[in-house]
């Protein structure tokens, strides 16, 4: 977990981290040290909960887990699915608008 890397490693790996998000152009930094989300920070977010919440779909489908542990199961491969494995798990599915908590599934983006 984030806090408890940051309890280990102090401020250096915060700022490091949002550094780096900075650099790659993911966020913005203002005069009050304040970080905001850039378009490609965002349309990258949005990539990450799509994938997220159509693997706890396809989760919840497949493999029938209980809903507690849809999260963490899911979490372990949001970062690795590739559009083309995000487009087949949607389309094994029927395309849902939700993920198995309610929560809609943010749309294909169209990079």
């Amino acid at each position: 977990q984030l806090q408890d890397i940051h309890e280990i490693a102090g401020d250096d790996f915060r700022h490091s981290s949002l550094g780096q998000l900075s650099k790659v152009g993911l966020i913005d930094v203002d005069r009050e040290s304040r970080y905001s989300l850039t378009d490609k920070g965002r349309a990258a977010a949005e990539r990450i909960v799509r994938g997220h919440r159509l693997w706890e779909s396809f989760l919840d489908t497949e493999f029938q887990l209980p809903e507690d542990h849809l999260h963490d199961a899911a979490h372990l491969m949001e970062h690795y699915l590739d559009q083309e494995s995000r487009e087949q798990i949607e389309r094994d599915l029927g395309s849902p608008e939700a993920d198995p908590h309610g929560r809609s599934i943010p749309p294909q983006d169209s990079n």
